[in-house]
């Protein structure tokens, strides 16, 4: 407010951010909210009694510091000015089109919104809905991220889109389980079958044997006349029988040999047997043939994983050779010289311990008695294909009894000293 003294300058009185410009006189001239004294007397009477409150400026909200209009923040699809309850601000939501408040991408991410689709933009893993962010991008769920999503049950397996889970992964049916066996949601070995830890990066066990299997087990397939193509890939198209070379039939009589691991078997026998059982003869620990060249991997040779009790000891009992422990050249000498005379089981079908026992609690003879075919072979082509056999047999030395050592076999060899055991 300017007040004009009489013969002098203006004098400004600002209130608040607005100014206004009353012109002072001495005369009779009315100002807004100003009451004059009747006896003319324009002095401290007058003052006393002035109104002093402003008047009501209609102009725009003015920046006095640069002296232009203030523009009032505007809502961005309506353009109306927006609540000033708010504080000058409209809350971000995830429907607005817009790319607003916490969101990552336009309506999603930021912990407030959904979760992004793949190719959006994502700051975090939780950002996106296949948990997945790379380069600030949500990529693609796929088996090898290492992140569960996707329809797998559990990390990188199951759903029926990646790879079957191993043992104590998660599963909703038994199609989503390597072993076959979907429990309380959980997937588990077999009954009879002895579970095998690994130390896998994702974690996860497998199934095997406690023992080769026996002649009145293989018996029990050889009997069932099992349809060959069925049970057999198209490396053993040469196959026209699955009855041992020698040694057959066994005697299943009370005494017999019905307990004694079987012998004179190929590599297809031993395939299509395990098959037959719901099994797999042992290979890679995720399921079908390991390559030779990780026979000694305890990440990928099943059979070398629980020979070795994931790669700990270089005999299955320990690292330590000892001469008696397991069927082999030294035992098989103490005993006469005789073929191996330790039977797996007894006349009931129950597991005969022996000290030749390792890499998990209830698993043995990994080492002599005899070896065992491996799903481990240098080629597809046929018959002739060299094929890993493991763990030596009753007449192996030392070296030949460790869980590390491997010997080969043609695919179609039938030997005295050779048998298998399953996995899953």
């Amino acid at each position: 407010m300017k007040r004009r003294l009489r013969g002098g300058p203006a004098v400004v009185l600002v209130i608040g951010a607005a100014t206004a410009a009353w012109p002072l006189a001495c005369s009779s001239e009315t100002m807004p909210g100003v009451q004059h004294d009747s006896s003319g007397d324009s002095g401290a009477s007058a003052d006393a009694t002035r109104d002093t409150t402003p008047p009501i400026d209609s102009r725009p909200p003015q920046d006095v510091a640069n002296d232009v209009p203030v523009t009032p923040p505007r809502d961005s699809e309506t353009d109306a000015p927006l609540d000033a309850g708010d504080g000058g601000q409209t809350a971000a939501t995830c429907s607005n089109h817009i790319k607003d408040g916490n969101e990552t991408d336009v309506d999603c991410g930021g912990g407030t919104c959904p979760p992004c689709r793949d190719g959006l933009k994502c700051g975090l893993a939780s950002d996106c809905a296949s948990a997945s962010c790379t380069s600030n991008t949500c990529a693609v769920a796929n088996c090898q991220d290492h992140i569960k999503n996707g329809a797998e049950t559990d990390i990188d397996c199951g759903g029926g889109t990646c790879p079957p889970c191993l043992v104590g992964k998660q599963c909703v049916t038994t199609g989503d389980c390597a072993s076959a066996l979907c429990n309380n949601a959980t997937c588990a070995c077999k009954g009879g079958m002895i579970t095998m830890p690994t130390a896998l990066a994702l974690g996860g066990a497998y199934c095997i044997d406690p023992t080769e299997v026996t002649r009145k087990d293989y018996n029990d397939f050889w009997t069932a006349n099992p349809n060959l193509g069925a049970n057999l890939p198209a490396s053993c198209s040469f196959k026209t029988s699955y009855t041992p070379s020698n040694d057959w039939p066994p005697t299943l009589i009370q005494g017999g040999n019905g307990g004694f691991p079987v012998r004179y078997v190929d590599w297809c026998d031993a395939y299509a047997y395990c098959v037959w059982k719901g099994k797999r003869l042992c290979g890679a620990i995720a399921g079908g043939a390991n390559p030779v060249s990780s026979a000694s991997d305890r990440l990928k040779d099943s059979w070398y994983n629980a020979c070795s009790a994931e790669g700990a000891n270089a005999w299955p009992y320990g690292s330590t050779y000892q001469a008696l422990a397991c069927d082999g050249a030294d035992y098989t000498a103490a005993n006469g010289g005789s073929p191996p005379t330790l039977r797996e089981r007894d006349d009931n079908g129950t597991i005969i311990p022996s000290s030749c026992q390792g890499g998990a609690s209830g698993l043995y003879h990994m080492s002599g008695n005899v070896a065992e075919w491996e799903d481990s072979c240098d080629a597809n082509a046929g018959p002739t294909d060299s094929c890993l056999v493991r763990g030596g047999g009753y007449n192996s030395a030392a070296a030949a009894l460790r869980c590390d050592a491997s010997a080969t076999a043609a695919r179609q060899a039938t030997l005295a000293d050779v048998g298998f055991r399953c996995c899953l």
